[in-house]
């Protein structure tokens, strides 16, 4: 899905009128919007512990994208576009709240279920966790939109902010920073 197609696959469209200017009548009621993104945009605030205040902030992001949907250039993805809205809405109430981005993230436990019960072991979590912990924000930041969200290096590009290039370049160290890190921990078994 991209663009403008993405908008048209939310039913429900509705003019939309705001400080007296007229909202194209392809953008979608609010309710549609949030039906169709709400589960997405809440698992991707949940992975950054805010959990006293995920609902709340779910439908301030949803709020926000609707408000700006006039605004998409389909420069990007839909997907894209709207996660990156989602990410500067967690910047701010770090910076507003006055907390520091990189303690915020999640232990990797709280965001990361096992596929099978053999690869449920605490201790390999535990290592994996202080290994992350020893990466750079950006480093750490680039893994989990890859490996936690599933984005692929064109929508965490786009989210970022950054060239694909950049992401690719920081996933690959941060990979082996990662593998170093854990190495020096007690390793793989």
């Amino acid at each position: 899905m991209n663009g403008r197609q993405d908008i048209a696959k939310i039913p429900g469209p509705v003019p939309v009128k705001t400080d007296d200017t007229t909202v194209s009548p392809t953008v979608p009621s609010f309710s549609a919007l949030y039906s169709e993104w709400y589960l997405p945009v809440r698992s991707f605030i949940a992975r950054y512990g805010f959990e006293q205040e995920l609902d709340d902030m779910t439908q301030e992001v949803l709020l926000k994208v609707w408000k700006s949907l006039h605004l998409f250039r389909e420069q990007s993805t839909l997907k894209t576009w709207v996660f990156q809205i989602a990410l500067n809405t967690l910047r701010d109430r770090f910076r507003h709240k006055n907390l520091a981005w990189y303690k915020r993230l999640l232990p990797l436990t709280a965001v990361y279920e096992p596929a099978c019960e053999e690869e449920n072991d605490p201790e390999l979590y535990d290592i994996l966790q202080k290994g992350l912990q020893k990466l750079s924000i950006g480093h750490r930041e680039v893994l989990i939109l890859n490996y936690l969200n599933e984005f692929n290096i064109s929508e965490i590009s786009g989210i970022l902010g950054l060239s694909e290039g950049t992401v690719k370049s920081r996933l690959f160290h941060a990979r082996k920073n990662l593998e170093n890190a854990v190495n020096q921990l007690g390793g793989w078994k």
